[in-house]
This record gives C-alpha cells, structure tokens and sequence, in this order.
C-alpha cells in the first residue's frame, strides 16, 4: 500500500494526497534506467608474483579471462589492467581488472608501493578533471577510479611483511581494500586462524582501516554483513582446473591426498569472499569511492586550489584567489628580474669605466713614454749637431795648417 502522507520543509508539514500520483514507481525506473546504461566496476589486485592473482579472479567470475603470459620476472613494478564485457542474465557488466606485476620481488622493496598509489590517484584525477571541464559529457564517460582492492597475502602463518603493511597504510586511505589470504590450502585451519588474529592485530597497531561491509541498515544483507565481517581476512582457494563432483562441474584443485574445492566452505572462504565482493556489496563499494576516497581526494586538490575547508568557498574564488596570487608571485618575479637586470648594467657599467679608466692611463703613459724618448731623440741630435761642427772645424784648421806649409816650402 503507498504511503499517504509526505513531509515538506523543516516544519516536517505533513499533505495528505488526493489519489494515486505514481512516483512509487521511482525505485522500478531507476533500476531500468541503470539496467539499460549497463554497470562498470574496477577491481585492482595486488600481491606477489605466483600468488595467484590471476587465478583467484577467473575463479570469483567463473570464467577464464585472457592473461599475459610473462615468464621473466619483473625488474620493477608494474601495473597491467584488462577491460571485459560480461553480461548475466541480461544484465551487462564492464569489468576493468588491473593486475600487479613485480610488487615485492626486488631485493629493495622501499618504492615498490609507489606506482600503484600513483595508479590510483591518476584514476581520481581523470575523473576530477573531466568534472572541471567546462563542457562535460559524463553520460558517456568511463568511470576509470577503482572500487575494490583485492590484496592477496602469502600464507606464512606468521605475521604481515612490512612491505605489506606499508603498502596497506598508503593504500587504506585511497581504495576500498579487500584482504585475502591467498593459497589457503597450504596451512592447517589452526594455523589460519592463527594467522588471522596476527593480521588483525598488526592492523589494528598501524592504526590501518580496511573495507567494511555494511551494517547501518536492519535487513538480512546488514546482518550477513555483520557476520561475514568478522571474517576477514578471507582465506581463500582458487583453480582453472574443473572436475565432475556429484554430477556438476566444479573448480578444484587436486592433491595426491585429496582435493579441494574452491566454493566449498568447509574448505575454503571463497564463496564468502564473492557473496561479499559482488552478489551483496558491488554497488556499496562503487558508492564509498565516490563519496569517501574521491571525495578525499577532490578536498585534498580543493585545498591546493585555496578552498580549504570552508564549506562558502566557491571553485570560482578558489580560481581569482589563485589567479591573484599568481599574478603577485608573477609582479614579484618581474621585479626581481628587473632588479637583477638594473645590477648587471650597473655593474656592467662600472667595469666599461674601470676598463675605460685603465685605457686612458696605459695611453697616458705611452704617451708620455714617446715624449722623453722624443726629447732624447733630440738631444742625441743636438749632441751630434755640436760634434759635426766640432768636426768640422777642426777639418777647416787643419786644412789652413796645410796651406801654411805649403807656402813656406
């Protein structure tokens, strides 16, 4: 039966309707608006090579996606992502998987965490920017930010590398993280929940959130909800390798003493895993990293634009307000070019003085050089003029003392 009555306004004004008006129907053209566009979701697996990255999410899909085969190990880490097109009964799902390649092979682990938390912050700053174009289309835009980290632990039985707490630090505060202990086959169920307790301990000392499902509402999925959370971290088995077990085909993994089967609960969390990730919780997740980790993000880029956190501030005052400060830091660096050019010619200046100053006195100098030898010159003249004459009047004495003699003989 439809409600009668609505509220209006703060006053909580109660109108009672005449009649059936329809917008009951709301939730049913939602769902066949959604069902018609098709829905994403963007998953991020993250572990050591050989974990079984790969394995664990053909397993939660039932499918075999196409993988690269890569036989050399990674010289640093990298990040491989796949987009699928999946549709169930009738229902289409774009899935975008990107694995991890090479995180935490190399004998220095310290940046192996950094091009993930770029990866990921790269996808929120994709989606910032297309809400900052002017002109946007976000109809047809693909949503690229991840939902879902699923982390994959090595079954040690003894506590978290510090590599991984590192990496789960940085990474909490960015994406929904899901955590797995993979290979779970490989340690007893004592060991497991051993191992577990450990995890969560390490987690709770490094003060390191993880994913929670939801328990706010009342209904039957809120209870489960409650339950499964305190089965994290999930242990969990995955296999290509099918058999035939009480007439179905199912995902096994075989053993010498028996085998295991990937969606028996006895055996393994699996099953609780993908009621978890994609039966119950795909949409809580895809709504928690618009409205929790993007929304951080957008505030954290907010706050670089100015904005802060005052809730009046506008994208257009964040924008005069930078565009303010960078006209000031531009008049600011002007100046000081201006400056700086003003004290090269000063300086410029003065050695073309210095320089002119040392011209005119190496010039001086020459000068004055060339006037004593001139007037050398001219005294080693006028003694040479003195000696000719001397000279010659010494000839013309002698030449009268010829004459002399001449005569008297």
């Amino acid at each position: 039966m439809a409600h009668k009555y609505r509220s209006l306004g703060e006053s909580g004004r109660h109108l009672r309707l005449g009649g059936y008006v329809g917008f009951d129907s709301l939730p049913n053209q939602l769902v066949n608006i959604r069902k018609s566009q098709g829905f994403g979701f963007n998953l991020l697996v993250v572990g050591e090579s050989g974990i079984g990255k790969h394995t664990l999410v053909d397993s939660l899909f039932k499918t075999n996606f196409e993988h690269d085969q890569l036989d050399q190990p990674a010289k640093a880490v990298t990040l491989t992502s796949n987009t699928y097109e999946l549709n169930e009964t009738g229902v289409d799902l774009r899935l975008s998987v990107t694995h991890s390649r090479g995180f935490g092979d190399q004998v220095n682990n310290a940046d192996g965490i950094k091009p993930i938390v770029d990866f990921v912050d790269a996808r929120f700053d994709e989606f910032l920017q297309q809400e900052f174009k002017p002109s946007r289309d976000l109809k047809s835009w693909i949503d690229t930010r991840i939902h879902a980290c699923l982390y994959l632990l090595t079954p040690t039985g003894h506590s978290i590398k510090s590599i991984d707490l590192l990496a789960l630090k940085e990474l909490s505060t960015r994406v929904n993280i899901i955590l797995v202990i993979a290979k779970s086959d490989t340690v007893s169920r004592s060991e497991l929940d051993e191992y577990k307790q450990r995890i969560l301990n390490e987690l709770d000392d490094n003060n390191i959130k993880l994913y929670s499902f939801p328990t706010d509402d009342s209904d039957d999925v809120a209870k489960l909800n409650e339950k499964l959370n305190a089965e994290v971290p999930f242990a969990v088995v995955g296999s290509r390798t099918e058999a035939n077990l009480g007439g179905q085909r199912v995902r096994v993994r075989q053993y010498p003493w028996g085998i295991v089967e990937v969606e028996n609960e006895a055996h393994s969390d699996f099953p609780k895993l993908r009621e978890m990730l994609i039966r119950t919780n795909m949409d809580d997740l895809i709504g928690k990293t618009h409205h929790g980790h993007y929304e951080h993000f957008r505030q954290q880029n907010f706050s670089k634009l100015g904005l802060g956190g005052n809730a009046d501030s506008t994208v257009s005052e964040a924008y005069n307000k930078k565009l303010a400060e960078h006209e000031a830091e531009k008049q600011r660096i002007e100046e000081a070019m201006r400056q700086t050019f003003v004290a090269r010619v000063k300086d410029k200046d003065t050695e073309l003085q210095r320089a002119g100053l040392e011209l005119n006195q190496r010039f001086e100098k020459q000068m004055r050089q060339v006037k004593e030898q001139l007037k050398e010159f001219e005294e080693q003249d006028k003694r040479i003029s003195t000696e000719l004459e001397a000279i010659r009047a010494a000839m013309a004495d002698l030449n009268k003392d010829k004459k002399k003699d001449k005569k008297t003989k």
